[in-house]
């Protein structure tokens, strides 16, 4: 595996990683702003 493939799927993790959090806490301020 070459430099370049390693950093291009730990940018593609990350990106994944930070989907899923902005998700989550876009999902919990909605919820707790219905209530």
């Amino acid at each position: 595996m070459t430099l370049q493939t390693i950093s291009v799927r730990w940018q593609q993790t990350t990106i994944q990683k930070s989907r899923i959090y902005w998700t989550t806490i876009n999902i919990q301020t909605s919820t707790s702003g219905s209530n």
